[in-house]
Formats: C-alpha cells, structure tokens, sequence
C-alpha cells in the first residue's frame, strides 16, 4: 500500500481533521497571495518570504522558519509512489498556496499520486470552515484526481502567477476549467487586484464598503467585505494591511 499524505490549508483544518482518516499531515502555513514571490525555490525564496512577513507582519524571522518552512520542508520527505491528498479551497488565497505545493511536489518527483480535497458548497467561498469532520470525510470521498496534465498546467500557473504574466494565468485557468470551475473568476479576480489606473478591486471594494456603511471601524468593514469579495479568501491581516493604506 502505498503511504499517505495530506496537506492542509491551515492549522483550523488541521484541528477538525477526520481521525478516521488515516496518513501525515503537512500544514502550508503561508499566505504567498501577498508579497514577493519571483526568488526561485529554495533559500532564497524563503529568505525573501521571511523578509516580507517581519517587514509587513512583524513576524520573527525565527518564526516564520520554525513554524512555515521547516513544516513545509516536510514535503521533501514523501516517498516516491506515495498518495498526496490537497485540502484547498477554491479561493484565491487557496489556490496561490496550492499551486506553489504542487510545483514543489513535481520538481521533488513525478511518480506521487495526487488528488484535490474540495469543499462541497463554494458559491458562498466559506470552504472547510465549520465543517464537522464527518461533513470532512464526505468531501475526502469526493475528491478529484490530477492527471498529470492537470499538474503541469498548475505547476504552470504558479510560474505565471510568480512571473504576473496575466496572459497567460488566463490561457491556463480556461484549460483547467473543466475541473477547477472557479478558476477563470479567481484569476480574474486577481488580476483585477492591479488595474493599471485607479485602486485593485480589493480595495476599491473597501471604500466602497465604508461609504455606504458612514464608518471607518475596522471589524464591520472586515465582516461586509468577507461576505462580498470571499473570492479572495483573505484573512484579516491582509483585509487589514488594505484597510491601512486608504483610512
């Protein structure tokens, strides 16, 4: 038989995670939808990272390495012929994270059997959150199969998205449209986050948003804007670092 893994989207999914399944658990704990990823990988690529998230976070270097790179150096160890089951989200946030793993997953070997984990109602974007484990269960035996094509149009994408070659996210969310049926609006979507004129979409949607509601309180601003742009998949620190730049 082979050996089993899972990677997570997160230490929440982590601690709802079915105990009847069974296999290793590798927790992506980064947010590469924000800040600077075109370092190739490997040390400098992390260097960069930890840079970013002291800079922009205050996260202790330290920090970032004991708690992000050192679980995702995990990746390195899977067995070759092994199962690799992706717990991830169809938002934007989601897929940024997924498409970097499987891109480290193909440089490391070809021989892995991967599957993608998706939520079961996404029209809202609430993915996982709140799902019981057995509700977890249900979406492990719904899971899609990655043909190797559909691993090397996502190795793709994380070039194209490290390279902000729009075009050409473009190109391959339609390719893979067929089974990531979000994937052409979350692209979109984040191409939109940089119009050559005028504020992105996210914070454009924030002004917007506290406009209408007469306030400039950062919690109800955060809620109507989870609600309405959850494409995005941001959590509050990076809602927070938008809301900064305009109040």
């Amino acid at each position: 038989m082979p050996q089993v893994y899972h990677v997570l989207n997160g230490d929440a999914l982590k601690a709802q995670f079915p105990s009847t399944l069974a296999g290793e658990q590798i927790v992506a704990r980064e947010c590469l939808v924000d800040g600077p990823v075109n370092e190739e990988p490997g040390q400098p690529f992390w260097q960069m990272r930890a840079n970013f998230m002291e800079a922009i976070y205050n996260t202790p270097q330290t920090d970032y390495y004991e708690k992000t790179v050192l679980e995702l150096s995990a990746l390195d160890a899977i067995v070759p012929g092994s199962m690799v089951n992706l717990w991830f989200e169809e938002d934007l946030f989601c897929q940024v994270n997924m498409w970097f793993v499987v891109a480290w997953l193909l440089r490391l070997d070809r021989t892995l059997v991967i599957a993608w984990v998706h939520p079961d109602a996404t029209h809202n974007w609430l993915g996982f959150g709140g799902s019981s484990a057995d509700e977890l269960f249900g979406c492990y035996k719904k899971k899609f199969s990655l043909s190797a094509k559909d691993l090397n149009l996502l190795q793709e994408l994380w070039t194209a998205y490290q390279q902000d070659d729009y075009d050409h996210l473009i190109q391959l969310a339609d390719k893979l449209s067929y089974k990531f049926t979000r994937l052409p609006e979350v692209v979109q979507a984040h191409i939109d986050r940089f119009p050559v004129i005028g504020p992105g979409r996210p914070r454009r949607r924030l002004l917007e948003i506290m406009e209408r509601q007469n306030t400039k309180d950062f919690g109800p601003v955060f809620q109507e804007f989870c609600k309405t742009e959850g494409i995005y998949g941001f959590g509050d620190m990076q809602v927070k670092r938008l809301f900064d730049d305009i109040v």
